[in-house]
């Protein structure tokens, strides 16, 4: 049966798309509010997208960059993807343990490129990081982003649940029944649905990842509201005593009927002109002190 497919042309495609993607994440950045980690997304979907155009350009540039190079930025990817997720909660992951598990990652890719060629170990390879890593994001997405939030995003959850779930059956079918076994470029069923699995679950991720700082900035706004407990509408207030009706027909000082319906809180002082007319044997020494000058009483400054 022959695959009509190109993956070459797939691949140009997928990072085509991630362009578009890098732009849009840029532009939110610059334009809306974003928090730590964010910054890690955008970077990680722009190395996805070099690592597919690297990928789409074998046997047109150095094998180093084609495939040790591509397929080392797209791991880049999700170990971005991890770190910033993990800012994002509030944590601060260290690098060391990231960087190492990358020039690990970069030793063995190019000893099975260069030194044992294997396909094989390559794709188990490749799977287990991108399984080991996502693994590590859905356990941020089920435990420290709700407590941070308040609730579950189940976009991103059920994203990497299915992603950490096919690549764990790609690493069993390729040790115990050679599932696919073939290059990366080739037109092959198990090809075909792992570059399109995997792009259309990070679309996805990266789409939840994205109402996550939604979410965030919606929880910000509920609690600036609530701390600021702003009145609205008209208010009925009597010319003379300052008093304000309710909506009972009830009036009430200023001070209390605001209190009753905001986290407003009063304390009472004394203005320099209400000094003056009360106290005026003191006013001027006590002003004098305070280092206040009276003002009119319309409080228009003489």
């Amino acid at each position: 049966m022959s695959y009509a497919v190109d993956m070459r042309s797939l691949n140009l495609a997928w990072s085509a798309i991630a362009v578009t993607w890098v732009i849009l994440l840029l532009v939110m950045q610059r334009s809306r509010k974003t928090y730590p980690g964010f910054g890690h997304w955008t970077l990680g979907t722009l190395a996805a997208c070099l690592g597919m155009f690297f990928i789409a350009l074998r046997g047109y540039i150095p094998l180093l960059l084609s495939m040790v190079a591509g397929n080392l930025l797209l791991v880049v990817q999700v170990v971005l993807i991890f770190r910033g997720l993990a800012i994002f909660a509030g944590q601060k992951p260290s690098h060391w343990p990231d960087v190492g598990l990358l020039l690990l990652f970069l030793a063995a890719y190019a000893a099975l490129t260069y030194g044992h060629d294997s396909t094989k170990g390559r794709i188990i390879l490749f799977s287990l990081y991108y399984e080991y890593y996502y693994l590590r994001c859905l356990l941020l997405a089920l435990w420290p982003v709700p407590a941070l939030l308040g609730s579950r995003n189940w976009l991103v959850i059920i994203s990497l649940a299915v992603m950490i779930a096919f690549y764990s059956l790609r690493v069993v079918g390729v040790i115990f029944w050679n599932w696919g076994v073939v290059e990366i470029l080739t037109s092959s069923p198990m090809n075909l649905i792992t570059n399109l699995a995997t792009s259309c679950l990070s679309i996805l991720t990266l789409a939840g990842l994205i109402f996550l700082n939604f979410q965030r900035v919606e929880l910000e706004l509920q609690s600036a509201q609530r701390e600021v407990g702003v009145l609205g509408g008209l208010l009925p207030i009597c010319a003379k005593c300052k008093r304000i009706r309710d909506d009972g027909g009830y009036w009430h000082q200023v001070e209390q009927y605001i209190s009753d319906r905001s986290d407003a809180a009063f304390t009472h002082g004394i203005c320099p002109q209400c000094l003056e007319e009360l106290y005026p044997q003191v006013a001027e020494e006590v002003l004098a002190k305070a280092g206040v000058a009276g003002q009119p009483r319309g409080g228009q400054s003489a």
